[in-house]
C-alpha cells in the first residue's frame, strides 16, 4: 500500500507519527509536574469503614478522596473541586456515611485598601460509601488565627478542631447535622460553629496535633512521639503505597489533562497538514519566510524559556543558599553539637531541649524566614528520627512526617557531602529539604531545613517583565527585518513576475527599471520579446475574429442558449416561437451597392440592440429574413423608424416589410469548414407569397392580425384583406402600416381610408360595378396607389366572372 502512496503522503504520515511521539514525550513530562503523588504521611487524613479505607490526597489545586482496599485497589474517587473546596483538611465516618471538612479561599477587598486578601473558608460534607455526595454545609469560616486539624463525627454531632497559628491552645467546634442540606439548597452564606472546649498547652509546650475522639480532646506536644491517635496506621500506608488505578480511573483523574492534549494535537496536526499542503506549492517566497520566521520564533522562545529556566534554578539556588547560610548560622547560635543523647526521654523536659526549641522557633518566626521556611529540625541521621523540630512532630520517622522521598538524605551525607538537597511534594506543593551536618568527620545529627519551593508563575512574568518586552520587541524588529530583506531581495523578480503577467494578459509592458541586477537584464529582455510576439499574435487574432464575426450570424447564440458564438455547434437546433420578418428589396438606378450597404447597416445597427437574426437571403439581396424572439414586442415601431431612416422620395429604393407571428425550427447546419442558418417554418411559403404582394404592391409594411394584437398597434391601419389559411387552419389578415410609408404617400392614404374602407366593404359584398367606381375614384386622386389599382382590376374581373361563395374576399398572392 505504502507503494501507492505519493511522496507527500508519505511524508505527512511520517511527520504525524513523529509528532505523535514526540508529543508523548511532553505530556510525559508535564503530566509528571501535575501529577498526584500519593503517600501515607502524618499530615494525610484517612478514615476507615468496614473494609474500605478512604484516604485523601492533596494536590495543588484540588484534593481527592480515594476508597481502596487492603490491597490499594481503588473502587471510587471524588474530586473536592466538585464540592467547591480545593483541600481536604480531614475526614471521619460514622455508621454508613463518610464526613470530610474542606478548604478554600474567598477573596476580598482589604477594608484598609490594600488590594484583594484571601480568606479561609470550609465547608463539612457527607458521602456515602460510594464517595457520592449527600449533603454539605454553607461554606462557613473560624477565626483567622487558627488552622483546622481534624474532624470527628460522633453522636452528638460534628467536632472540628483547630489549632492556633502559635500553635499555644487547641479548639473543638460542635455542629449539629442540621447544617448539612442537600447540594442544591446548601447556602452560602455565614455559618457559625460553636467552641465546644479548648486547651492550652503549658510548661512552655506547644500543640504539633490535635483531634477529638469519642469525647475527648486528643493533643500531641512537642515532647511527645507519634502514638496513639496520631500514629501513622501501617496498615493504611501499606495500601496507599500499593494505590492502584485502572485506566477509566486515570482518565478521569487526569482528563483535563488529556482532553487539552488531544484538543492541541488535532490543532497540530491540522496546521501540520496546512503546513505541508502550502510548503509543496513550493513557493520560494513562503520557504525563505517560514524558515527565517520559525528559526527567529526559536530563538525568541529559547530565550524565554531560558529565562524562565534560569529564574527558577535562581531562585531555587537562591533559597538553597540562603537557607544553607541561615542554618549554619544557627547552628552556631544554639550551639548545635554531636554531643546530645536525643534518644533519652528526659531529654524532651531539660533546659538544654527548651534552649534549642526556643532558638528553632524563634529562627523560622524571623522575618524574610518564615517566607522560605515551612519546618526546621534536627535530624538523626542513624535512626532517621526528628529530634528536635519547629513543629512539634518530634521523636518521630522523617519518611512518616514527609514522605519516602527524605530517605535519601542520610545517604548523601554519609558520602561525604557536608550539605544535602532533596526534592519532594508534600499536599501538591513543592519543597526541598536541604541538610547541613555539625561534625565534618564523623556526623550522627543534621541541621534539616524544609523550604518552600512553590513559584508563582505569574511571578516569573512580573519578575522578568522587562525582559520578556525585550525578546518580545527583538522578535518584532527581527520578523520586520526579514520581510524587508527579503522585499529587497525579491524587488526585482516581483516587477518581473508583473510584467509577464501583464503580458500573459495582453496589456502594455510595464515600464522597465532604471537599475537592474545582471541576471534580471536578460530576463527583462526575454519579457520584452515575448511581449512583442504576444501583440503579433493578439493582432492577428482580432483582425481573423473580426472577419469571423463580419460573417457569422449575429445573435444565434442567444437563440440556441448558448454564451458565446464559438460554443455554437453544427447540428444545434432548437424550436423557437417569433416574428418573422422578410424583407422585399428593389434597387433602381445608380449606386445600388452603396444604397443597399445603407440598409444592411441599418438593420446591423438594429441588431445589436435587440434578440434578432437574419436567417436568410437571396443571393442579390432581394429577399432577407430575420427572426426576433419571442420577448421581442415593439417591431413594428422599430421598423417604422427603420423604413423612415432609409426612405427615398425618388423611390429609386423600394423596401417592403412583411411580419408573421408563427413557431418555427431553427438550427445550424453545415460542415467544419462553413456553416449556415436554416429556418423552418410550416407558413413559409404563404409567407413568401405576402412579401410579393407587397413588394409588387409597394407595401412598405405589411403585418398580420396576430401581429396587430400581440403588439397592441394603435397607429393607423389599412386592411390590405385575406391571405387565405395559415398552416393551422387559421384565416390569415393583412393590415398595412400606413405609419410606415413616407410622409406625402401617407398623408394621401389618409386622406382615402374611408373611400377605400367602404370600396372595399362593397366589393366583398359583391357589388364589384359600384366597388370599381369607388376605387377607380381613389385611383384619380391617388395614381400610384397599387393596391388600389389590384382592387380595380380585380373588380372588373369579377364582373366579367362569377364569384363562387367569398373565394373573392381571398387575394390572389
Amino acid at each position: 500500500m505504502m507503494n501507492r502512496l505519493s511522496m507527500r503522503s508519505r511524508i505527512i504520515i511520517v511527520l504525524y507519527i513523529l509528532s505523535f511521539t514526540i508529543s508523548l514525550f511532553i505530556f510525559y513530562f508535564l503530566m509528571s509536574r501535575v501529577s498526584v503523588d500519593v503517600e501515607c504521611t502524618s499530615y494525610s487524613e484517612y478514615t476507615v469503614n468496614g473494609a474500605d479505607i478512604f484516604f485523601a490526597q492533596n494536590a495543588k489545586d484540588k484534593g481527592i478522596i480515594f476508597r481502596l482496599d487492603t490491597k490499594g485497589r481503588v473502587s471510587r474517587m471524588f474530586d473536592s473541586r466538585d464540592a467547591g473546596g480545593r483541600l481536604v483538611l480531614g475526614l471521619t465516618s460514622n455508621g454508613e456515611n463518610i464526613y470530610g471538612v474542606l478548604g478554600n479561599f474567598k477573596e476580598e477587598e482589604d477594608p484598609n485598601g490594600k488590594g484583594i486578601i484571601s480568606t479561609p473558608v470550609y465547608r463539612i460534607v457527607c458521602f456515602d460509601k460510594n464517595l457520592k455526595l449527600q449533603t454539605q454545609s454553607a461554606m462557613f469560616s473560624i477565626d483567622t488565627g487558627e488552622k483546622v486539624s481534624a474532624i470527628s463525627a460522633e453522636d452528638g454531632g460534628l467536632y472540628i478542631t483547630t489549632i492556633t497559628t502559635d500553635a499555644l491552645s487547641a479548639k473543638v467546634y460542635v455542629a449539629d447535622y442540621g447544617i448539612l442540606k442537600d447540594p442544591g439548597d446548601a447556602a452560602s452564606g455565614d455559618l457559625r460553629l460553636d467552641v465546644q472546649r479548648a486547651k492550652t498547652a503549658t510548661g512552655s509546650r506547644f500543640f504539633a496535633d490535635a483531634v477529638y475522639r469519642s469525647g475527648d480532646l486528643h493533643v500531641r506536644t512537642d515532647r511527645d512521639g507519634a502514638t496513639g491517635v496520631f500514629e501513622v496506621d501501617p496498615v493504611i500506608r501499606s495500601a496507599v503505597s500499593s494505590l492502584r488505578l485502572s485506566v477509566g480511573q486515570l482518565f478521569g483523574l487526569y482528563s483535563q489533562y488529556i482532553i487539552w492534549y488531544i484538543a492541541c494535537l488535532i490543532v497540530w496536526f491540522i496546521i501540520l497538514y496546512l503546513l505541508v499542503r502550502t510548503l509543496t506549492n513550493r513557493n520560494r517566497s513562503f520557504y525563505y519566510l517560514f524558515i527565517a520566521e520559525a528559526l527567529v520564533f526559536a530563538i525568541t522562545l529559547g530565550g524565554v524559556i531560558a529565562v524562565c529556566t534560569g529564574y527558577y534554578s535562581a531562585r531555587e539556588k537562591e533559597h538553597s543558599r540562603f537557607a544553607v547560610l541561615s542554618m549554619i548560622g544557627l547552628e552556631d547560635e544554639i550551639n548545635l553539637g554531636n554531643d546530645i543523647n536525643y534518644a533519652d526521654s528526659s531529654f524532651y523536659d531539660s533546659a538544654r531541649y527548651r534552649q534549642l526549641k526556643k532558638g528553632i522557633v524563634n529562627f523560622i518566626k524571623r522575618e524574610g524566614n518564615a517566607d522560605i521556611f515551612y519546618d526546621v529540625f534536627v535530624y538523626n541521621l542513624k535512626d532517621e528520627y526528628v529530634c528536635v523540630s519547629a513543629s512539634g512532630r518530634n521523636r518521630q520517622l522523617l519518611s512518616e512526617i514527609y514522605g519516602q522521598d527524605l530517605g535519601t538524605l542520610d545517604e548523601r551525607i554519609y558520602r561525604g557531602n557536608k550539605y544535602a538537597a532533596v526534592d519532594f511534594k508534600l499536599a501538591g506543593q513543592d519543597y526541598r529539604a536541604i541538610a547541613a551536618t555539625f561534625d565534618d568527620l564523623n556526623p550522627k545529627y543534621a541541621l534539616v531545613g524544609i523550604i518552600n519551593d512553590t513559584t508563582d508563575h505569574k511571578s516569573v512574568f512580573v519578575d522578568n517583565r522587562a525582559v520578556f518586552i525585550t525578546f518580545l520587541c527583538a522578535f518584532a524588529l527581527a520578523s520586520a527585518l526579514v520581510v524587508l530583506a527579503w522585499y529587497l531581495h525579491l524587488r526585482d523578480i516581483t516587477l518581473l513576475e508583473h510584467a509577464l503577467t501583464e503580458t500573459a494578459l495582453g496589456r502594455s509592458m510595464p515600464q522597465r527599471p532604471v537599475t537592474l541586477g545582471s541576471d534580471i537584464k536578460d530576463m527583462w529582455d526575454a519579457v520584452a520579446q515575448i511581449h512583442q510576439k504576444v501583440d503579433n499574435i493578439e493582432y492577428t487574432k482580432m483582425r481573423i475574429l473580426e472577419a469571423y464575426y463580419r460573417f457569422a450570424p449575429k445573435n444565434v447564440e442567444k437563440i440556441l442558449s448558448r454564451k458565446s458564438i464559438v460554443e455554437v455547434a453544427n447540428g444545434d437546433a432548437v424550436d423557437v416561437s417569433g416574428t418573422i420578418g422578410t424583407f422585399g428589396i428593389e434597387l433602381r438606378g445608380h449606386n445600388r451597392t452603396a444604397r443597399l450597404d445603407s440598409l444592411i447597416d441599418s438593420i446591423g445597427e438594429y441588431q445589436k440592440e435587440h434578440n434578432t437574426i437574419i436567417i436568410g437571403k437571396a443571393p442579390d439581396l432581394a429577399r432577407m429574413q430575420v427572426l426576433f424572439m419571442e420577448d421581442e414586442k415593439e417591431t413594428v415601431r422599430s421598423f417604422v423608424n427603420l423604413l423612415e431612416g432609409n426612405s427615398d422620395s425618388t423611390r429609386a429604393t423600394t423596401v417592403s416589410m412583411v411580419l408573421f407571428y408563427d413557431t418555427c425550427r431553427f438550427a445550424v447546419i453545415g460542415s467544419e469548414d462553413e456553416a449556415t442558418t436554416y429556418l423552418r417554418s410550416a407558413n413559409r411559403d404563404l409567407i413568401s407569397r405576402i412579401s410579393i404582394f407587397a413588394t409588387k404592391h409597394n407595401l412598405d409594411l405589411v403585418i398580420t392580425e396576430d401581429i396587430k394584437d400581440r403588439e397592441n398597434i394603435t397607429s393607423p391601419l389599412r386592411f390590405i384583406g385575406y391571405a387565405g389559411e395559415d398552416a393551422y387552419g387559421k384565416m390569415v389578415k393583412l393590415y398595412e402600416v400606413l405609419d410606415a410609408c413616407q410622409s406625402a404617400v401617407r398623408k394621401q392614404r389618409l386622406a382615402t381610408l374611408d373611400k377605400y374602407n367602404e370600396a372595399l366593404e362593397l366589393f366583398y359584398e359583391k357589388d364589384f360595378y359600384i366597388a370599381r367606381t369607388k376605387f377607380s375614384d381613389i385611383l384619380k386622386d391617388a395614381p400610384d396607389d397599387l393596391l388600389v389599382k389590384f382592387y380595380v382590376f380585380e373588380s372588373d374581373r369579377y364582373l366579367n366572372e362569377s364569384a363562387e361563395g367569398d373565394s373573392h374576399r381571398i387575394l390572389d398572392l
